[in-house]
């Protein structure tokens, strides 16, 4: 399993069977843009600054 800390909240977990993006932050926030191909996405809360689907391609789950 590979995991990326991406900034603010954002955490990417990679193995063999699935990709998992927990947090996935607005890109209007001055980091990065996050633009991955994941299966799952986790939100831990509702908040603005971690809350976007933006750059994540793919149909994943939620």
């Amino acid at each position: 399993m590979e995991i990326t800390y991406f900034g603010l909240n954002a955490v990417r977990l990679r193995g063999r069977e699935a990709t998992v993006m927990i947090d996935p932050y607005e890109p209007k926030l001055g980091l990065a843009p996050v633009r991955l191909n994941v299966q799952i996405v986790i939100f831990t809360h509702e908040d603005p600054t971690h809350f976007s689907l933006q750059g994540l391609a793919g149909d994943p789950h939620l």
